[in-house]
């Protein structure tokens, strides 16, 4: 695979440089020429969304209008939302019932649906093992998905487009042993609860010793109901 994902990208920098120089043999027309310019850096009273913490994770809806920002532990109970590309940014508390207790989480990893703006899933580790919340409003409200089973370093999470009337939620990381944890849950399904996929004919492909570091529904989730997983070795260089 590292041959060949190489060679690929021999081929594409090939076509490239030959692009390029034919770029550069066109005359350029007068008053066309390109000139050098400066961008100021954003600041804190600029497009900083929170000065002094960083972005853990972000997520953009399907037209670029919608971004979310997970700060992690930095910025505590608090999701980053904008409905601007990114211009302005309004922070939501992240808060779900716990065995009947409203309970502020932090945001570590969020991610949001193909097909809906507002349909999002975020993770959080504070209670113990990582549990995921979704919201079907933007975050303005929090439903809790409770804790996954094995994965104990998330890296990652996903959502599906909406199957069905059906939302699949996937987690990615490590577990106590270092090994691949993807885990997913069907939301609304009869008796869904977090399903661990490395084990059994499903999991027979994943390799002890390895980490999933990311996770991603295929755009037609709804037809070909496929999820694809990247992990690595994390012990190699």
């Amino acid at each position: 695979m590292k041959k060949k994902i190489s060679k690929i990208w021999g081929v594409g920098l090939t076509l490239m440089m030959v692009v390029s120089l034919l770029l550069w043999a066109a005359p350029v027309s007068a008053g066309n020429t390109m000139e050098w310019d400066d961008e100021d850096i954003p600041d804190a009273e600029d497009f900083v969304i929170l000065a002094g913490a960083d972005v853990l994770d972000m997520a953009v809806a399907e037209a670029g209008l919608v971004i979310y920002a997970a700060p992690g532990a930095t910025a505590t109970e608090k999701l980053y939302v904008s409905t601007d590309k990114g211009v302005t940014w309004d922070d939501t508390t992240v808060v779900a019932d716990i065995a009947g207790t409203p309970t502020k989480m932090d945001a570590d990893f969020v991610a949001v649906s193909p097909d809906d703006p507002r349909y999002i899933a975020v993770t959080d580790d504070t209670v113990g093992l990582s549990h995921v919340y979704v919201s079907d409003d933007g975050g303005a409200t929090f439903d809790t998905l409770g804790a996954v089973k094995d994965v104990v370093n998330v890296r990652d999470i996903a959502v599906s487009r909406e199957s069905d009337d059906n939302r699949w939620i996937a987690v990615v990381g490590d577990d106590n042993g270092g090994n691949a944890a993807v885990e997913y849950y069907e939301i609304g399904a009869i008796g869904a609860d977090w399903t661990d996929i490395t084990t059994g004919d499903e999991g027979s492909h994943f390799t002890h010793g390895v980490a999933a570091g990311a996770v991603a529904f295929s755009p037609n989730f709804h037809s070909d109901e496929i999820m694809v997983v990247v992990t690595a070795n994390t012990a190699a260089t």
